[in-house]
């Protein structure tokens, strides 16, 4: 009799385990989509501000030529 309630509580220890672990690799890869769709909105966020700093340098330049020129008294390509 007690040979049976030793298997039975093993047992039933080894599939609470079972459930337990179940639940948490449930709530892991729940976990894990989220951090990846957060990655995700990072990289477009960066790709946009790697994109805006590049225009904002392009518009740095051109006004540096611009500020040359009319010093110089010349004219540019970039001038409106």
């Amino acid at each position: 009799m007690i040979r049976i309630l030793l298997s039975l509580s093993l047992s039933g220890m080894c599939l609470g385990l079972g459930l337990e672990s179940a639940r948490l690799q449930s709530a892991n890869y729940a976990k894990a989509n989220d951090l990846d769709e957060l990655k995700r909105r990072c990289d477009l966020i960066e790709a946009g501000n790697e994109a805006l700093r590049f225009r904002i340098n392009q518009r740095l330049v051109e006004i540096d030529c611009e500020s040359r020129a009319s010093e110089q008294g010349e004219l540019t390509p970039y001038a409106q």
